[in-house]
């Protein structure tokens, strides 16, 4: 009875800590507990109406905020408080001369919304300002000074600001552990679509292809949002440990994305030619192994933990690769066929050793320097029939389906 209280526990403690590491709920908390100190304290100073103020420039703060590193970001917050300041203390003076506040309301619309062509920092900002423009003209009425809404709004997303900024001094990279995982997880949903091929009927493929092409665009952008948040860490930080491995991380991903989404040979024809119902099994439980390692490799990344991939992929792999050849000597395939199932199966092959690479790249501390770690030999006989492998550049895989 014992056993399954453990594996219980260890379930609830793995999904309590992946949900406290999302991002989106990390964010939720912080607002929370800027807004409930700053709502204790004005329960307890029975300024009630002062502390609803305070947690309005908290949530423009929290909404306009950006990803950056720390000093970035202590740059970006004080160039936004005075952004505010200023906001709000020209619609306080305004808003009771509507002749003066109607054009400068549309011409300062137009261009805060116009801001976000200027990059994603700019446009967060843009909307910030425009959010706590709207706070300032909404407690205008029963604000009993010229100054009190300019300086208590400006005062909340002060302290949210500086409390974020202490969060990610203590927690750099914990954005990038998110967005990261994301990339493993998209990259996973990928791999398990692009197994139906193997198992459904050529009528699919259609649909396949289509929704293959879908996840595909999903798996670029998180690589291309991973990317942009690695650089500008590396700005301030490039001889860190740390981001050096979450960096290898993010490129063990990327590599494993362009092998995995290469195609050598339209499935449907493959599925026609081969007519070997047993290596086609082999290939679609192949890829959902691979498929659901990189979803626990991301799980891994996302709750810090190390990850353990798994042994039977490899055994997977020989067994398939004896199926093949069992199977040309009973039917014999053409050259172009052996060819295309040699690449097929190098692929299979790099993203088995690719995960066995993420393996060691989650251990606490790995045995050599994250960027030095190196490409473990691929299977001295991956594609069959005793033939040389095929040394083909990597960046030659770029077609997706």
């Amino acid at each position: 009875m014992a056993m399954p209280t453990a594996i219980s526990t260890t379930t609830v403690s793995v999904a309590l800590k992946a949900f406290f590491t999302n991002s989106h709920v990390f964010l939720a908390l912080k607002v929370v507990l800027a807004m409930a100190s700053t709502l204790g304290v004005g329960l307890a100073l029975e300024q009630i109406p002062a502390a609803v103020t305070l947690t309005l420039g908290i949530m423009a703060g929290a909404l306009s905020e950006v990803d950056q590193n720390p000093k970035a970001r202590l740059q970006q917050l004080i160039v936004s408080l005075i952004c505010f300041f200023i906001a709000i203390t020209l619609v306080t003076f305004l808003i009771d001369f509507p002749w003066l506040f109607g054009p400068f309301l549309v011409i300062g619309t137009l261009v805060l919304m116009l801001m976000a062509a200027w990059g994603s920092t700019k446009g967060n900002l843009g909307f910030g300002i425009l959010l706590i423009s709207l706070y300032a003209m909404q407690g205008h009425a029963d604000s009993p000074s010229f100054w009190y809404q300019p300086l208590l709004l400006t005062l909340g997303a002060t302290w949210y600001g500086l409390l974020s900024w202490l969060i990610l001094l203590i927690w750099p990279y914990k954005q990038v552990h998110e967005q990261l995982a994301q990339c493993y997880f998209a990259l996973a949903r990928y791999l398990v679509v692009k197994a139906r091929f193997f198992d459904s009927p050529a009528e699919q493929h259609q649909a396949l292809r289509h929704q293959l092409a879908l996840l595909n665009i999903d798996v670029v952008n998180s690589l291309e949002h991973t990317k942009r948040m690695l650089n500008r860490r590396r700005k301030s930080r490039a001889d860190d440990t740390e981001l050096n491995r979450l960096l290898a991380l993010y490129l063990l991903v990327q590599d494993m994305h362009e092998r995995g989404a290469s195609s050598h040979y339209s499935y449907q024809e493959l599925n026609r030619d081969l007519q070997h119902h047993q290596v086609l099994l082999g290939y679609h439980v192949v890829l959902m192994e691979l498929g659901e390692s990189c979803e626990k490799l991301g799980r891994a990344i996302l709750s810090h933990r190390t990850f353990s991939h798994s042994k039977r992929i490899g055994w997977e792999l020989s067994a398939l690769q004896n199926q093949i050849d069992y199977s040309h000597l009973q039917q014999h395939y053409p050259p172009h066929l052996v060819t295309s199932m040699r690449y097929l199966g190098r692929n299979l092959a790099d993203l088995h050793q690719a995960l066995i690479q993420g393996e060691a790249l989650t251990q606490a501390h790995p045995s050599k320097p994250p960027l030095a770690l190196s490409w473990p030999h691929p299977l001295s006989k991956p594609f069959g029939l005793n033939s040389r492998l095929f040394c083909i550049p990597m960046r030659c895989y770029f077609a997706t389906v």
